[in-house]
């Protein structure tokens, strides 16, 4: 028997709609809600340094006074959201639960950086942290130090020299 092109066309053709032709088994919806507030543009990048640390003081106090950072959201509509939930993300410190490592090319170690809500309540990293939203432009406050970790406390195992560390900062609008 002899197969044309045509046939081999017709042929291509039927199992070309026989695949194409499966039921929807899956089935999307949604809301989507209004902007609560805007983050002001200065705050998509916070540099925040603690300058004039000596390790004296490290030893001394183990870690540094608690100083004062803030996140500015504009333009909130509380009609959206009441609230807003704060969660800082970054590489946690082993020896200090819940606090922010050091980068790994940082030539100082022996401390962590802490943070705090503005109740100077402790803020661990990857938990979230709650504020009032006011109109029509909120100030989330809060607080950073340095914490010296346990062992190096106890050891004076404080290195001085230049460090960095890298966090980031989601804002949830429950």
């Amino acid at each position: 028997m002899k197969i044309t092109n045509s046939q081999r066309l017709l042929a291509a053709a039927l199992l070309l709609t026989a695949c194409g032709a499966a039921a929807d088994n899956m089935a999307f919806s949604g809301t989507l809600r209004a902007q609560a507030c805007t983050l002001h543009p200065d705050d998509a990048l916070i540099s925040v340094k603690f300058d004039g640390v000596g390790t004296r003081d490290l030893y001394l106090n183990g870690g540094t006074d608690d100083e004062r950072f803030t996140i500015r959201l504009l333009n909130c509509n509380r009609k959206v959201a009441g609230s807003v939930e704060t969660t800082f993300l970054g590489h946690t410190n082993t020896k200090i639960p819940g606090s922010l490592a050091l980068d790994s090319g940082s030539k100082a170690g022996g401390f962590a950086i802490m943070f705090k809500d503005a109740a100077r309540n402790s803020v661990k990293i990857g938990e979230q942290s709650a504020s009032p939203l006011t109109e029509p432009d909120t100030e989330l406050v809060f607080y950073r130090r340095l914490q010296v970790e346990p062992d190096a406390l106890v050891t004076k195992g404080i290195t001085p020299g230049h460090f960095t560390a890298n966090a980031s900062f989601e804002l949830y609008y429950p």
